[in-house]
């Protein structure tokens, strides 16, 4: 590799101004907490049943009591009673779904499909058992290198950041454009910003001087333990194989990263999830020319619309009240504002 520092270039998604990111938190705020209000009022079941043809798409990732280095702090980890609160909600008030059910337009009315990135070990160890009590569905989507027995560049650099801050932030500071960005500020510029020869870049320096840990090879699902899963009623998906942000890929990286077949049969799902939920017209095009059935987004600055995207929310509420209010009232309200203001 070129061992010369090259440029990050500018996110393809325009910042908005801070005033209208405060605007837009205090209105999700005002939504969340006249949902919960309804909530207790009552009237779930009905505001459920004036939308029965929209599906719940849930996204989760780990499911950990005690985040490790590879995972704290980059607000993707639920606690496995938490997630069991919301799995008791989603068997109250929704038809949870497989994929394939979605997929075959069998999903009946009030559908929720369960789903989570990155295929953390975590899932199968606190994740599942509570799915099958309750006998649901869900699908994993695979980080090809994840699977492969190789560390994904988000869980080194933060762990990097947790162990060794100084060190870490003394490599960041010299890269161009970065000599004084905040800690916390990191990882999203790097997400945004960094195209993947300059993340490998970055990656490989590091490497050198924070080397992985043990936890680290237990981090994501092996192989063994996918196919046992595959025998308890969840599906897998492809998250693909390096976990770049899709958008800033040449299109060379980009043939690289959706290219599926180091995964093989592990895949049963014809489906993917965009990393960071940033995608394009150019890749939604690609992935409709392999054949992919339903792409799964995250964030609001999506493609045209297209019959394959599904949007998804991550649920983060520790009560029932708090994930019906951001399901059934905030961000249905911020999607259609979004749409009516677009």
């Amino acid at each position: 590799m070129n061992t010369r520092l090259l440029q990050a270039t500018p996110d393809a998604v325009a910042p908005r101004s801070s005033f209208a990111r405060k605007a837009a938190g205090m209105l999700r705020s005002l939504l969340r907490a006249t949902g919960v209000v309804l909530y207790h009022l009552g009237l779930a079941k009905t505001i459920i049943n004036l939308s029965p043809g929209r599906v719940r798409t849930c996204l989760y990732h780990a499911v950990e009591d005690q985040p490790g280095s590879y995972t704290a702090g980059l607000g993707m980890s639920i606690s496995p009673e938490t997630f069991a609160r919301h799995l008791d909600y989603y068997q109250r008030h929704y038809n949870v779904v497989s994929m394939q059910d979605l997929i075959r337009g069998q999903a009946g009315p009030c559908a929720a499909v369960l789903t989570f990135d990155d295929g953390y070990a975590s899932v199968a160890e606190n994740a599942v058992p509570a799915l099958e009590k309750r006998g649901m569905p869900a699908t994993i989507y695979l980080i090809g290198k994840a699977v492969n027995g190789g560390m994904v560049w988000v869980n080194q650099l933060n762990h990097a950041l947790n162990r060794h801050p100084y060190m870490t932030m003394k490599l960041i500071h010299s890269f161009p454009g970065l000599a004084h960005i905040a800690r916390e500020d990191v990882i999203h510029h790097v997400q945004t910003s960094f195209p993947p020869p300059l993340i490998e870049q970055l990656m490989s320096r590091l490497e050198q001087s924070v080397p992985p840990t043990a936890a680290a090879s237990q981090l994501f699902l092996n192989r063994e333990q996918i196919n046992d899963l595959k025998t308890r009623a969840i599906a897998f998906g492809f998250h693909s194989n390096d976990h770049y942000n899709l958008r800033l890929c040449s299109e060379h990286t980009l043939r690289q990263q959706l290219d599926s077949s180091a995964l093989g049969s592990l895949l049963d799902s014809k489906t993917f999830a965009y990393p960071f939920g940033y995608c394009g017209d150019r890749e939604a095009d690609r992935l409709e020319a392999r054949g992919f059935q339903r792409t799964m987004l995250v964030q609001e600055d999506t493609p045209q619309p297209r019959k394959s995207n599904l949007k998804r929310s991550e649920p983060s509420g520790r009560s029932a009240s708090r994930v019906f209010a951001q399901l059934e009232v905030e961000e249905p309200v911020m999607q259609w504002l979004h749409a009516a203001l677009s």
